[in-house]
């Protein structure tokens, strides 16, 4: 409409112009007239064809179109009347020349027809009159000369009215595009606007109504719902982000070899918990001759499969979804083509296209049924021709979607995924009722399911369409499988009882209808089943109770990690985390003790920080993989960064790391990390849920008696025990510190103990913390000072400080960038915040209890320093700088040897001495309890500070 009215007002514009200049030409002609005394009609004429032009233009009659053509018209005999009395054929030519411009700025193709016109009937007049140009051989060559001139005249006024008119329909279409792209990012804005604030408003709603609750029942029902919204808010960030990295071409391969069965599992897993409580099919039909082991993105293929699966469950209310997994060998390895049908409401030819563009949601209404922000297909088509790739939608509106994505892996390993043991002693009988399923694409996906199965497991078997034949086949023939849904089982469920002692039946059911089945000799497959599944139970595998993918929850008792961080805080939370899965821990606060303690080689795998003084986490790697042996060169080495950007992971690939987590860490990427490279027979899993076998109980009775190879030892025992003597509950009131996102804390720290421990942590180290970043500013050591603002930053972040964390990251970056002049700018504000956040926490006694009136007194100081003398410190003995300075050397070389009592001898001259007129004994105290805990580098770091001061 805006556009219209400014074409509108141009037009006016136009118009007006031109009639104005008619006017001009009007006015000369009759100046001219009246000199040359042409006859009176003329001018008398020419007057009333410019005032009709201007009552038209003023009246606004009809159309631009129709009061142009009229004025124009108007103009061409003005200039022929003109022309009959005007004897020189230069002047005629003239003003025909300003006629023909004037028209064709009109913009319309048609007017310079009539120009043409006006030129062959002043060309004829001056041709044919008497003593016209015809008479004389100058004439002729004048006429031919101007006449070729004014055909080029006019090819060149038509040439250009018609670019500019295809320049204003271009314009035009550009305008109407950008405005239906402006429409469209409304719309998804507040799609977006709507995906976020409905899961924040859960998330709110439902912690507010848990903080009031008293049964703890109802308030895990409460925390699941505030997870559930969390995942939704995760995932609809992560498409915002994934989106941008797009449109910016920042998206990466991240290729590793990976096991094509576990990322089908994953998706049959993730698609049952899209389904939720619809009761609609989900046939998966895999093709059981693909590799078992590909290379490739398997995490960008799972996420397009995904996106495909979400919309197809989300779209489709009844009938059901099929999944088709299949490969096709190529020189190059093999063509991974994924399929996903589904029954649900389809689409036309003309929305199809919209799918391919961003903020390609066909439904922008805001109380449409389906949420989402219309992203999925868009990064899922960018992301599949990263891959090397092809997407391809076919769809009916009313009948449902088919989505086909072919993308190429490599083969690592040719194995098939499938393999059935002892095959050829099978035969199998098979009952499923197809005609029970009312869509005929249902029934016909199923068909096509059980044949796949079939073909490619070489069983020896028979399919019954109904309960009388396989009745009959029973009683005729030997068989010993027979394979059932449980819609049929349950036709007779006393005769299928009554032959489980010498057929073994598999029901395929829903997990709801578990209850149905009760014989313990029936084996059971949850829908959906595949070719994995079927093959899994007849190997006999789970034949208890169902065939899974192995991602219950699990221990790991045997199991060893070092961990490597120069920050104990950061090794807390780790330990934290693992203590449920019963992993044992040592840990190293530097690179040089982690080359020490590598040496006994019975470790796992290795967490290593990756930014650290002296040497940082990658010259710890490269040091580990140089060593000789092949222990060191295959040692899973997984990187701890709070630096996670586009490329860190192909960055630590490179310099020798297995994988990396990022800081503060996520239980679920934490499980993934552990499944990667924990070797398989430490690991132990839990069973289904109500079957008490002998692995289950022992899951149990470990879970309930955390293993003591996953404490960490030392007189750190003690203190941590008698941190799990205090409760910490909601009713502390935490969440009235606005600095601590307490909610946060507790999901970075593995839950309320752990926070706590953490916590406790933070406020015994707070007023070292300071000292130590503060001597660095003292210093300008710029380098480590961003180390240590990096690790208080993740420190924080873990702790749900975020706005301390965000401070700390801004004079790291500062550090980097060598902005010094921010770093002194807000430096001491760090610190003021730091104090803070310490001084709410100890406003709680049940932290102040288990501190010392120094250390509180230490931290709640308004200044950095170390505690002034007192009364008593005259009666010290006076330690020189000389001779504090050797004392030091000779800590330091005892540091580096890790030897702890001569350690000791040298903090033991120390005590009850003053240096530099300050008493010793804080500082004495700080450096025993680092070289009780072994920290000996934190030891000597506490000392070489004081003396730098």
């Amino acid at each position: 409409m805006e556009f219209y009215e400014e074409s509108l007002a141009r037009q006016r514009g136009i118009e007006r112009m031109m009639l104005l200049l008619f006017g001009a030409y009007i006015l000369m002609m009759i100046w001219h007239s009246v000199r040359e005394n042409w006859p009176i009609w003329i001018p008398i004429c020419m007057v009333v064809l410019s005032l009709s032009s201007w009552i038209l233009y003023l009246k606004e009659y009809k159309n631009y179109m129709t009061r142009t053509l009229i004025s124009s018209i108007g103009m061409a005999f003005s200039m022929l009347m003109a022309e009959i009395y005007i004897a020189d054929f230069w002047s005629g030519i003239t003003s025909f020349y300003v006629f023909s411009v004037l028209i064709a700025l009109y913009g319309v193709v048609e007017y310079i027809y009539i120009s043409l016109a006006v030129a062959i009937i002043i060309f004829m007049n001056y041709a044919f009159r008497a003593n016209g140009l015809l008479s004389t051989p100058q004439g002729v060559n004048i006429l031919v000369v101007q006449g070729f001139n004014i055909g080029i005249f006019e090819f060149l006024l038509y040439i250009w009215v018609k670019n500019r008119i295809r320049s204003m329909q271009q314009s035009i279409k550009t305008i109407d595009a950008l405005k239906l792209v402006e429409r469209s990012k409304d719309d998804f804005l507040a799609n977006v606007s709507h995906e976020i604030r409905t899961p924040l408003n859960t998330i709110s709603g439902m912690s507010e109504i848990a903080l009031a609750e008293q049964n703890v029942d109802t308030i895990h029902e409460y925390m699941y719902s505030i997870q559930t919204a969390s995942r939704n808010l995760m995932s609809t960030v992560s498409d915002i982000l994934d989106f941008s990295e797009l449109q910016a071409g920042q998206i990466t391969l991240d290729e590793e070899d990976y096991n094509i069965t576990s990322t089908v599992n994953d998706i049959i897993n993730m698609t049952m918990a899209l389904r939720e409580d619809r009761r609609i099919e989900v046939i998966v039909n895999y093709d059981a001759g693909i590799p078992r082991v590909l290379f490739g993105d398997e995490k960008k293929i799972r996420r397009v499969v995904m996106n495909l699966v979400s919309n197809a469950v989300k779209f489709t209310k009844d009938g059901g979804i099929s999944i088709t997994i299949r490969g096709r060998r190529e020189n190059y390895g093999i063509n991974l083509a994924i399929i996903v049908k589904d029954t649900g409401i389809g689409m036309n030819a003309e929305n199809l296209e919209k799918l391919y563009t961003s903020f390609g949601q066909l439904d922008t209404r805001r109380n449409r049924q389906n949420g989402g922000i219309g992203l999925g297909l868009a990064i899922s088509k960018a992301l599949v021709e990263k891959m090397g790739g092809t997407l391809l939608i076919s769809s009916e509106y009313g009948k449902g979607s088919t989505v086909q994505v072919v993308i190429p892996q490599k083969i690592v390993d040719d194995t098939p995924a499938v393999l059935v043991r002892n095959k050829e002693q099978m035969k199998a009988l098979i009952y499923i009722d197809m005609e029970r399923f009312t869509l005929r694409e249902i029934r016909d996906a199923y068909s096509a399911n059980m044949e796949n199965i079939i073909s490619q497991l070489e069983i020896n078997s028979h399919i019954c369409r109904s309960l009388a034949e396989l009745k009959r086949r029973i009683d005729r023939e030997n068989f010993n499988l027979l394979v059932i849904a449980n819609e049929e089982y349950k036709q007779d469920v006393k005769f299928f009882e009554s032959i489980a002692s010498d057929i073994q039946i598999i029901v395929i059911l829903d997990r709801e209808d578990d209850k149905d089945v009760t014989d313990s000799r029936v084996c059971r497959i949850y829908k959906p089943f595949s070719v994995l599944s079927i093959a899994s139970a007849l190997n006999g595998i789970n034949r208890d109770n169902v065939y899974h993918d192995r991602s219950g929850r699990f221990i790991a008792p045997t199991a060893k990690v070092l961990v490597v961080d120069d920050n104990y805080m950061n090794i807390r939370v780790v330990q934290g985390l693992l203590a449920k899965y019963e992993i044992g821990i040592e840990y190293a606060l530097c690179g040089a003790e982690a080359l020490e303690k590598i040496e006994s080689m019975d470790f796992d795998f290795v967490f290593m920080d990756h930014m650290m003084p002296e040497m940082d986490g990658i010259e710890t790697a490269h040091r580990i993989r140089n060593k000789i042996g092949s222990y060191y060169q295959t040692v899973p080495i997984i990187a701890l960064t709070a630096n996670a950007i586009a490329g860190t992971r192909e960055m630590f690939i490179k310099e020798g790391f297995a994988d990396f987590v990022e800081k503060p860490v996520e239980l679920s990427v934490l499980e993934r990390v552990l499944r990667r490279n924990l070797p398989e027979k430490k690991i132990i899993y839990e069973q289904e849920p109500g079957k008490e076998g002998t692995l289950n109980k022992d899951f149990k009775n470990r879970n309930n008696t955390i293993s003591s190879e996953s404490r960490i030892t030392g007189e750190e025992i003690d203190a941590e025990n008698n941190h799990n003597d205090i409760h910490v509950d909601e009713k502390m009131g935490l969440e009235e510190i606005k600095e601590l996102d307490v909610a946060t804390g507790e999901l970075y720290c593995g839950g309320q103990e752990g926070y706590k421990d953490i916590l406790i942590e933070f406020i015994e180290t707070a007023v070292e913390t300071r000292l130590e970043i503060d001597q660095l500013y003292q210093q300008k050591d710029w380098n480590n000072y961003v180390i240590k603002v990096h690790a208080l930053k993740g420190c924080m972040k873990t702790i749900g400080a975020v706005p301390l964390s965000e401070l700390a990251f801004e004079l790291e970056q500062a550090g980097k960038n060598d902005n010094i002049e921010l770093i002194i700018s807000k430096h001491d504000n760090l610190l003021k915040e730091h104090q803070k956040l310490f001084k709410a926490l100890v406003e709680y006694p049940v932290f102040r209890e288990m501190l010392s009136e120094d250390v509180i007194a230490a931290n709640l100081s308004d200044q950095v320093v170390l505690p002034e003398k007192n009364e008593n410190d005259e009666n010290l003995k006076e330690i020189s700088p000389e001779e504090f300075e050797a004392m030091l050397k000779e800590f330091e070389t005892a540091t580096y040897s890790l030897d702890g009592d001569a350690m000791n001898q040298i903090v033991d001259a120390l005590d009850g001495c003053r240096f530099a007129e300050n008493s010793l004994e804080d500082i004495v105290k700080k450096v025993r309890k680092k070289i009780a805990q072994e920290d000996y580098f934190s030891a000597y770091e506490l000392l070489s500070a004081l003396c730098s001061r």
